[in-house]
């Protein structure tokens, strides 16, 4: 065995190590959890977000969550070059229920008093309520107006539709907004009138501009004459209202208007 001048072996024998400060730190990987069904914008988040830590998304976004509302694969990873952990996340958006309404609807309600709407939901088991109050698929509407339903069912998302109807008949009964009740034989009563059917039930009140009833009759052929207490009343405007039934049809309406008095 050789040995060196001072009695040791070979400098190549030798190790040496230089041992400096150093820090090891833990860095949890990210994790978003399992895949997810949404209906709406849905906040999705890191689980357990390390504080002080930043987090790059794949949408661009910086922090520990984000809102999303489509489908599709979402990732974020730790921003930090020394530790780029990630996660994945599957979003998928739920089945809605759906209605088969038919489209906005006109018809004449002086001829028919009854409009039958069929939503037919699916799944057919949904629990609906229709603007009305109604739990029905099925709903019978008497006036126009816009109709909306609301249905949910377990496994599927809530959803709305609407169907607007539209009536093409201004109204079933004729009032003249004037009259001339001068004794000439021409226009000397006022009347309203349903033209489909003369035969229909019409009440009505005239009042003067205070509110006080001046005339009113229920019979088919009663007529105002332009008096109260047997006195003519001024000339001027007044207002009247009145309801109406055709037992024919069924068709009932609540009505109202003005009158010009002129001599």
């Amino acid at each position: 065995e050789e040995h060196g001048p001072t009695g040791f072996p070979p400098a190549e024998w030798f190790s040496y190590y230089y041992v400096d400060d150093v820090s090891v730190q833990h860095m949890a990987r990210p994790e978003l959890g399992p895949e997810l069904t949404i209906c709406e914008a849905t906040p999705i988040m890191v689980q357990d977000p390390i504080p002080g830590v930043d987090y790059l998304w794949s949408t661009g976004e910086t922090g520990p969550g984000i809102t999303v509302d489509a489908a599709g694969t979402y990732s974020v990873q730790i921003l930090d070059g020394n530790c780029p952990l990630s996660d994945t996340i599957m979003v998928e958006t739920g089945t809605p229920v759906t209605f088969s309404l038919p489209p906005d609807t006109s018809v004449n309600l002086c001829a028919t008093s009854l409009i039958l709407l069929d939503a037919r939901p699916q799944p057919p088991y949904a629990d609906v309520t229709w603007s009305t109050g109604d739990t029905t698929a099925f709903l019978m509407v008497v006036a126009a107006g816009t109709y909306v339903i609301h249905g949910n069912a377990p496994g599927y998302c809530a959803a709305s539709a609407s169907i607007t109807v539209i009536d093409t008949c201004n109204s079933p009964v004729y009032a003249p907004n004037a009259f001339t009740p001068n004794g000439d034989g021409i226009n000397d009563q006022w009347r309203p009138i349903w033209n489909g059917n003369p035969h229909a039930i019409l009440e009505w009140t005239v009042f003067d501009r205070w509110g006080h009833v001046l005339s009113s009759s229920s019979g088919l052929d009663s007529a105002w004459d332009g008096s109260t207490g047997g006195s003519p009343v001024p000339v001027g405007t007044y207002a009247w209202r009145g309801h109406a039934y055709d037992p024919t049809t069924g068709v009932d309406r609540q009505l109202k208007g003005q009158i010009v008095l002129v001599r």
